[in-house]
């Protein structure tokens, strides 16, 4: 049997440490309950607290493009629903949620706005028909607990057609990363020509 040389060991190195570096940038939503399937808990969906309003949770059969339970936050009603989020202050977040819009008008109106850690989101009634995906980034301000806020805006009736679905923040994975990745690469590279 061959022994393994010196090129096959860094390279299984790199490979080993480029796997675990891989595996720990992928990004964790900090959301709980951001898909609302976990039903409902003292008066609110489960994990968020009913701050006004009122709200629904739609079941998939209401209507057979919107596969999955989805929040409608009460219809001509001002409502909100809220949940505490970790953050790190400095670190880069991906706001994303689905939205659904029964109208077949497109308006651009907003219908919602998220809010956390003094930043504003508007969330657009697309009046697509069609499951929009929307997103939003931030950098956070401060650490720990922050108050993530989902609230109704506009005219007399702003949500009565637009479901809200698959909540997330994620945070996003620092540069250092990356680069720690291609200097693995590049050792390997120079190790393997001055061994030629």
């Amino acid at each position: 049997m061959k022994p393994i040389n010196n090129t096959v060991r860094a390279l299984i190195a790199t490979s080993t440490l480029s796997i675990s570096l891989i595996g720990g940038a992928n990004a964790a939503n900090l959301v709980i309950n951001g898909d609302f399937e976990n039903g409902i808990s003292g008066g609110a969906p489960s994990s968020w607290t009913l701050v006004s309003g009122n709200y629904s949770l739609n079941q998939a059969n209401y209507h057979s493009s919107f596969p999955t339970i989805a929040l409608d936050l009460g219809t001509f009603a001002s409502s909100e629903i809220s949940q505490n989020i970790n953050l790190v202050a400095g670190c880069d977040y991906t706001l994303s949620l689905e939205t659904y819009d029964f109208r077949s008008q497109p308006d651009s109106t907003v219908s919602h706005q998220f809010s956390i850690d003094g930043n504003t989101f508007d969330v657009l009634a697309l009046g697509s028909q069609t499951i929009e995906t929307q997103s939003f980034s931030f950098t956070a301000s401060t650490s720990g607990l922050s108050t993530l806020s989902l609230a109704t805006v506009g005219g007399s009736s702003p949500d009565a057609n637009n479901w809200i679905d698959n909540i997330a923040i994620e945070k996003v994975p620092e540069p250092s990363s990356t680069a720690l990745l291609g200097l693995g690469g590049l050792a390997l590279i120079l190790r393997r020509r001055r061994i030629s």
